[in-house]
Formats: C-alpha cells, structure tokens, sequence
C-alpha cells in the first residue's frame, strides 16, 4: 500500500521503517531540514513540498500525520482537508485532544474523506502497539498498514471504538504513567533522605533500590517517545498536554482524580530529583 507520512521526526521515521519492512511504499514529507536529512538517509523517499507529496499518491489516497506538535497536527490536517479529495484517508497519529479529534472528523467526513485517530506506543523494536479510533470502512482499508505496524508480537493493533477513541485512551494512558511516575519520584525522594532515620545507605544500595522500582525514564518509553509529545508551559514549568486535558475532563464530568491532580501539581511545583550523590548530608 502506499501511504503518504507527513512528519519524520524520529517516530515518523520508525514508522517509515516498519512500513518499508513490510514491502508499503512511503513517501514523506517534513518542513525541519535536519528530519528530511534523517529520512534521506534511511531510505525513505521524500516530497519537497505538501503539494508534491499529494501528486505523487495515487488516489485513493491514505496520509499519515505524525506531527509533534498540537498546533502543528492542527495546520497541518486543514491543509489536508482543502487538498484531499472524497474516499482518501486521513489518520491522526499525532498529539491531538480527543474532543478535537471529534470536530474534526465531522468536519472531514462532510467532505467525503476517511479519518482516522491514532496512537502508537513504541513495544518492540520492530512494531508498536497500536489504539485505532474510527469508522469501520476506514479501519478495514487500513488493516494492512496497521498489520505491518503493530505484528502480535508488539502488543498488536486495536479497533478501540469511534473516531477520538484512541485518543481519549491515549490521553488516559498518560494520566496513568504520570501518577506512576510520581509515585517512582517519592520513592527515590525516601530513598534519597533515608540518612534522616539513621540509616547511611551507599549510593549502590539507592541505585539496587530505585531498581526495583519503575522508572521515569521507562515510563515515558512506555507512553510514547517523550521527546516528540507538545507540551504546555505553565510559569515556565513543561508538562504534558495529556495530563492536563485528563484532569480538567475528569473535573468536567465530576469523576473524582485525586491522584491525576497530585501528579499535575507536583510536576508543576516540583524541581528534578537529585542524583543519588547529591543526596542530603
């Protein structure tokens, strides 16, 4: 199948691959030079330009977006819908909320275009496990694509309801990393000041420790490739966009987070922590 992927940033470029491993002809297309360069060098062919890219689809046509930034994904799907034409698919791959995600697809399927959500989570390093949001003739289209992405071995791909299913469920996902995390982070913090209850630990019995435990750096692998998630700036603090969708959602539906909000405030408030050799004295 040939697939047009709009964004090849290093998880765009992986999904280039496995599609390119599984005999699908990509074509993709990114305005940084130094992500064209990149994807010049594994392989992948590139379009200069969106308008170059869409002439060298053959209709009916399928566009990957994987863009990492929400405003990013935003332009670049209004593009696509002034370009398209009825029966070419579109799949959001990319950091949207998912109540945009349900605008939008109303929007586009007035136009006659297939539209997709997705969310890929990196399990293997050859595949994905893949959450899928949409209508049933877009999904079937599409079947092979997400074959190739997301083999069983990976955690395979799942049909997880309609279009800004996989999204929400992204969004949730994040929600829960972010509560381990914060979890992992006080653990490291007890661990860190142990010597206040007279224990003296060696820096070897903190990293043995800390071992047992899941790490920050696990847990964004596990949620996506941290690097390319938009993030929001709140007095200068980063914090995923996601978390703060998940926890003003759950305000707006009165269901009860008080983990979800701890781990928000705490990444707002909360400094890095400290390596085990600037633990307290």
């Amino acid at each position: 199948m040939q697939i047009g992927l709009i964004g090849l940033r290093p998880p765009g470029r992986h999904v280039a691959r496995c599609l390119l491993a599984h005999a699908h002809e990509v074509c993709g297309y990114d305005r940084n030079p130094g992500a064209v360069e990149a994807a010049v060098e594994d392989g992948i062919a590139v379009a200069e330009t969106l308008e170059a890219l869409l002439q060298r689809l053959e209709p009916p046509r399928v566009l990957w977006v994987m863009v990492p930034s929400h405003g990013g994904t935003r332009a670049v799907l209004d593009a696509l819908a002034e370009r398209l034409a009825p029966g070419d698919v579109v799949v959001d791959a990319g950091p949207s909320a998912f109540a945009d995600t349900r605008r939008r697809a109303t929007m586009l399927h007035r136009r006659s275009l297939l539209f997709l959500d997705a969310s890929l989570h990196p399990a293997a390093p050859d595949g994905f496990t893949l959450l899928v949001g949409g209508p049933e003739p877009a999904v079937d289209r599409l079947r092979p694509v997400f074959e190739a992405l997301a083999p069983p071995a990976a955690g395979g791909w799942h049909h997880v309801g309609p279009n800004g299913a996989a999204h929400y469920v992204r969004m949730v996902r994040e929600g829960i990393f972010a509560a381990v995390r914060q979890a992992t982070a006080e653990g490291r913090r007890l661990l860190l000041h142990a010597r206040s209850a007279g224990l003296d630990l060696t820096d070897e019995a903190i990293q043995v420790a800390s071992g047992l435990l899941p790490t920050a750096e696990t847990a964004a692998s596990e949620a996506g490739n941290a690097d390319e998630t938009d993030h929001s700036k709140t007095d200068g603090v980063s914090v995923p966009e996601d978390l703060q969708r998940l926890v003003e959602h759950a305000l707006s539906l009165g269901v009860a987070a008080p983990l979800l909000t701890l781990a928000l405030v705490e990444r707002l408030r909360t400094p890095p922590e400290p390596e085990a050799s600037e633990r307290p004295a």
